[in-house]
């Protein structure tokens, strides 16, 4: 079933700059863990922008709209799938996406350097996974592109025990992967994947024996998906080599 979050703790975090007269301050905005739809996400991202941790003066606002252009009016419209920032009172911020927030350079010179927290910058927990702002300078007002509540987009399963280390998941240091499912559901719905029965379509379980078959599934970034007390079940066909 999927009922993994739209946000948890692997994407719940909006990394911010923000510029107000001599003040540069980097904020980690931490939304809670929840499915969300568009309405209830937009709200809850201004109330956390407006939140704790806040230093300067001015108020976010955080709208959903069709486009960036300020001439296009169709707020909160089933077609306004994109959220805008807005920052009262002549203040800047900056919405870094992922590639910044793994640079070595961005993270020390840029972030470090006015006081932001510490984190991983291998696997930033950051909400750009649903959406992400590609202006990447200050400005009073930032655009997200398209808003996608689907955390996931495809599954990975992964095993230890099958598959002979002999296959590689999304990340290249995880070679324990055996099966990728593309997630073509809504959250509370139910996710089928079958193989291809192709007799060429085996997983090799090497020379050795089988007592117990250990499974994981992991996103394309390599972290374990919470199913939040849901299940899965995996069925395999045992047989001889073709």
């Amino acid at each position: 079933m999927v009922s993994w979050l739209s946000i948890d703790a692997t994407n719940d975090t909006l990394f911010v700059l923000e510029f107000e007269g001599t003040n540069n301050v980097a904020r980690a905005v931490k939304l809670p863990h929840a499915a969300y739809d568009a309405d209830s996400l937009a709200t809850q991202l201004q109330t956390a922008l407006n939140g704790s941790g806040k230093t300067i003066h001015a108020t976010y606002t955080v709208n959903r709209v069709v486009s960036a252009d300020s001439s296009v009016v169709s707020s909160g419209s089933a077609t306004a799938r994109l959220f805008q920032i807005q920052l009262s009172g002549g203040t800047n911020f900056w919405i870094p996406d992922d590639n910044q927030l793994m640079d070595s350079s961005f993270y020390d010179l840029k972030w470090l350097a006015v006081g932001g927290p510490t984190y991983d910058t291998t696997n930033p927990p950051s909400t750009n996974e649903l959406f992400f702002f590609p202006n990447s300078t200050y400005n009073t007002s930032q655009t997200s592109t398209l808003v996608d509540l689907r955390s996931k987009h495809a599954l990975y399963l992964h095993s230890t025990t099958v598959g002979n280390m002999g296959s590689m998941g999304s990340t290249g240091a995880m070679r324990t992967c055996i099966a990728v499912m593309p997630c073509t559901v809504g959250y509370g719905n139910i996710l089928v994947y079958v193989g291809s029965g192709n007799p060429h379509d085996y997983i090799e379980p090497g020379t050795k024996s089988l007592k117990r078959i250990t499974l994981e599934v992991r996103s394309s970034s390599g972290d374990l998906v919470d199913f939040q007390g849901g299940r899965y079940i995996a069925v395999f066909v045992v047989g001889t080599k073709p």
